[in-house]
């Protein structure tokens, strides 16, 4: 039988396979329609709110954050000196300081450590000062000026260093900032030197030239001139003679412009081999009767051994004996070289 007389009818059938048919539809299309959902006009209003919120409690953070923070290197402190330095006369110097945070600065204090040879305006020598400044407000500056006197030689330098201390807001800790600050001396009202013996033999005599010059081009009044002893040097004499109240007090009642003058001091000096004793010359100008000082020198003299040792021994009597008149008395001298080196020409 042919088969192509008789054609078949066929039906189509769904097979379920268990696969469900993919989207065309990616990931990347399901995020832009998120995203365009949120800005619809349906959702435009609730996205707009949402965006508010989220940077005002941003802004508020960074304002709480800045507001309360601090840096130690937004506190800032310099020290500088408003004229020329001249030993013995007034120096004014200025520390500013500034606060850059944005919290205060509470029980803020400034400290000035000074070298040697420095002295309130009354005459004391002083080593440090201080002044309180309480709060220094958030984003503020200020400055605070300090009157001392330096006393040294022209061309010494002193090193004057400014600390500030504080606690900032809300930190319950002290900070410190420091500026230190190199001070040349520049001018010298009144030279002052002495000089003397480098050694001395413990009780000879000792003699010691005290030279003082005015070095200005003005003449100079009431001023006195003292000198501190060693304790082991007993005063002989002095030329010219010091005043009635005391041995070592010099009265000047005036020093004119570019004059120079000495004076010559005797005494004995004793002490122990190697001890270095000590001759200390101050002048300056009486105010509110104290002694304002312009120029300071010491002098060191060396207690060296004897180059000859002597003793001197009674021979053929007793220690402590009796002796009388027209007695014959018999001495040996024992003398020895106290050096390492030899010596001649004695007599």
């Amino acid at each position: 039988m042919d088969q192509t007389d008789h054609p078949q009818n066929f039906e189509v059938k769904e097979i379920n396979t268990g696969i469900e048919p993919s989207s065309s539809q990616g990931p990347t299309q399901k995020k832009r329609r998120g995203l365009i959902n949120l800005f619809s006009k349906k959702n435009l209003p609730r996205t707009l709110i949402v965006i508010f919120c989220i940077a005002a409690v941003l802004a508020v953070l960074s304002f709480i954050l800045g507001k309360t923070s601090f840096d130690l290197e937004n506190v800032k402190i310099r020290i500088r000196v408003l004229d020329a330095v001249a030993s013995g006369e007034e120096t004014i110097l200025k520390v500013e300081y500034i606060n850059e945070n944005r919290v205060n600065l509470n029980n803020a204090y400034l400290t000035l450590d000074y070298p040697s040879g420095t002295f309130s305006l009354d005459g004391k020598e002083i080593n440090q000062e201080r002044k309180d400044l309480g709060t220094i407000l958030k984003k503020s500056q200020g400055s605070q000026e300090f009157k001392v006197r330096f006393v040294g030689e022209k061309g010494d330098s002193k090193t004057v260093t400014a600390k500030l201390n504080f606690m900032p807001q809300n930190i319950n800790s002290y900070f410190e900032q420091v500026a230190p600050l190199r001070i040349e001396i520049n001018a010298v009202l009144i030279s002052l030197n002495i000089d003397g013996p480098e050694k001395s033999i413990s009780g000879q005599e000792a003699n010691y030239l005290v030279e003082y010059e005015n070095k200005t081009d003005k003449d100079l009044y009431d001023l006195r001139l003292e000198l501190t002893y060693d304790k082991d040097f007993k005063f002989k004499s002095a030329e010219p003679q010091p005043s009635e109240e005391a041995n070592n007090i010099w009265k000047i009642d005036v020093l004119k412009r570019g004059e120079k003058r000495s004076l010559n001091v005797i005494g004995d000096l004793k002490g122990k081999e190697g001890e270095n004793k000590s001759l200390i010359a101050t002048i300056g100008k009486i105010e509110n009767e104290q002694l304002i000082q312009y120029s300071r020198s010491e002098y060191l003299t060396l207690i060296s051994s004897a180059p000859i040792l002597l003793n001197v021994v009674l021979t053929g009597a007793e220690e402590d004996c009796k002796v009388f008149p027209g007695q014959t008395l018999n001495y040996r001298i024992d003398f020895k070289n106290n050096t390492e080196v030899p010596l001649i020409e004695l007599i």
